[in-house]
């Protein structure tokens, strides 16, 4: 995958696969994209793992914990 967009790939956990577009995220948004992975993923571990595509590929390990969905929502303004 090439910048601007990233790939975020579960491997030790089923479930869906997501793409980001940001340049240099930070790690908050790498853990809230791989939290949201894990929430809608199958047989995932207490401390799970992503591969984080970005032009190079890394691995990214997180403590899995509920996550807010509502508070993630994006609200559009009305025009």
């Amino acid at each position: 995958m090439e910048r601007p967009y990233i790939a975020v790939v579960p491997i030790d956990f089923k479930g869906p696969r997501g793409v980001l577009k940001a340049e240099g995220p930070s790690e908050e948004i790498l853990l809230a994209s791989a939290r949201i992975l894990a929430r809608y993923g199958k047989d995932v571990p207490g401390t799970a793992t992503v591969e984080i595509c970005d032009g190079a590929t890394r691995t990214f390990s997180f403590h899995v914990e509920e996550i807010d969905s509502d508070a993630m929502l994006i609200q559009q303004e009305n025009r």
